[in-house]
């Protein structure tokens, strides 16, 4: 079994001191696009090569890969995918960037990943829809929390559970199918379903929402997942057992549990969301050894007139950072309408987030726009 991280006895105050903090750089990163390349991004990848710093775009409309020199400013590769004709390979949903012209893509809908050189030509293809046991699942949507994560030869994809036969309340006996990862092996082809499932802690919550896990990994390859009707964090060095690590956080989160009788009412659902907090994604910084939090900071009353989805797309966040042990470390909390949280990325330099929010009055839709916060102490 695998042993708590963190002992969970007597319960700290809810009171933590800031000791660390994210201080934004004077100047953001500036990277032109043009008009063919929208800044809001569903999925990107940053790489260190050879000293240089690239970072991985998916153009999810025009189904391209790409890669930026941020060092320059300039691309680097655009590799061109297609749906149909003799050099058809679907619709790319996220990648793996190996270098400058190797690289592992994946089609979500058609479950299947490509071996791509640095042109976008598919020199090998291979499917993941079924496990070596015959068993099909359903993976996540492949960005933000719920992205797939390589490593070595292995790509560990997060697998998707709905309980709508039970109201949306999860069950112990379906709890014991709810397998949690299925494993792709690049080099030999072939997938199969890991042992680890939901908690415990999750029967009698709904589990309705997808995605409901959210997760990422370490140096060390311990997995941290987030449960989102939850206010723990799990762990698992084995993808067998998990253990528990209670968040430390001076904000008194709100979260949602009432996802399930919204299912027919749009306007309903979103608003319901809105007045409850989410983690929206976890990041694990290499760098400086450290963990940050984005969640959605919940809205008491929120306008029904005003685009619900826009708000959802834009959330205001605010980041708990925790050290390599989950312990407290900071809580910052930036400005609304200035951010897009979704897009973020780590380099030796420091955490960059997207300034690319519609409400920023310095928004430009020909610039991608980044923000460097570095980690300091207080």
């Amino acid at each position: 079994m695998l042993l708590m991280l963190i002992p969970l006895g007597c319960k700290s105050p809810d009171i933590y001191n800031e000791r660390y903090t994210l201080t934004p750089v004077d100047k953001p990163l500036e990277i032109p696009i043009g008009s063919q390349t929208e800044n809001f991004v569903f999925y990107s990848q940053y790489v260190l090569l050879e000293g240089i710093n690239y970072l991985g775009i998916l153009n999810f409309e025009r189904n391209r890969i790409e890669i930026y020199n941020l060092d320059s400013g300039t691309v680097a590769r655009k590799l061109q995918f297609f749906h149909d004709g003799p050099e058809a390979f679907g619709r790319v949903s996220n990648f793996f960037i190996e270098t400058l012209d190797s690289l592992i893509v994946d089609c979500d809908s058609e479950m299947s990943v490509g071996i791509s050189d640095g042109k976008g030509k598919i020199l090998k293809e291979m499917s993941y829809r079924e496990d070596i046991n015959g068993r099909s699942f359903v993976p996540t949507p492949p960005w933000i929390g719920s992205r797939p994560y390589k490593v070595g030869n292995t790509i560990y994809y997060l697998q998707s559970h709905m309980s709508e036969e039970a109201n949306g309340v999860l069950a112990e006996e379906k709890r014991k199918e709810t397998f949690l990862n299925v494993a792709l092996n690049t080099e030999a082809g072939i997938s199969y379903t890991l042992p680890l499932v939901y908690p415990a802690e999750m029967v009698g919550q709904e589990v309705w929402e997808s995605p409901n896990v959210m997760r990422t990994i370490n140096e060390d390859g311990l997995f941290v997942y987030h449960f989102s009707n939850l206010t723990d964090l799990f762990v698992s060095v084995d993808n067998q057992t998990f253990g528990k690590v209670r968040i430390e956080s001076n904000y008194k989160l709100k979260l949602n549990g009432d996802a399930f009788k919204y299912r027919y009412d749009m306007t309903g659902a979103l608003m319901n969301t809105l007045t409850h907090d989410m983690l929206r994604d976890i990041f694990y910084d290499k760098y400086r050894n450290c963990y940050y939090i984005f969640y959605m900071k919940r809205n008491e009353n929120p306008d029904a007139g005003r685009n619900l989805f826009l708000k959802l797309q834009y959330p205001d966040c605010f980041i708990l950072i925790l050290n390599k042990d989950f312990k407290h470390m900071g809580e910052v909390f930036l400005p609304d309408n200035t951010y897009s949280f979704q897009f973020s990325f780590i380099t030796p330099d420091g955490l960059y987030i997207s300034e690319d929010h519609p409400n920023n009055p310095d928004f430009d839709e020909d610039f991608m726009r980044f923000r460097l916060f570095k980690l300091e102490k207080l």
